[in-house]
């Protein structure tokens, strides 16, 4: 959602989040965004969240 923002070139003036958002926001603020995206898209998920964890 960020990059759509960026692309459709509105000013994002104040960040706010909570949780994840919140991560996120302080990422973008930081101007660290395509580190974070990196990390997330070579992290293992599988081994994160196995599918035990979604049904208890």
């Amino acid at each position: 959602m960020l990059r759509a923002i960026e692309e459709a070139g509105i000013a994002i003036d104040f960040i706010a989040g909570a949780s994840m958002g919140a991560l996120v926001g302080a990422v973008y603020a930081a101007g660290k965004l395509n580190q974070l995206e990196a990390v997330l898209q070579s992290f293992d998920w599988k081994i994160a969240l196995p599918p035990t964890a979604a049904t208890g």
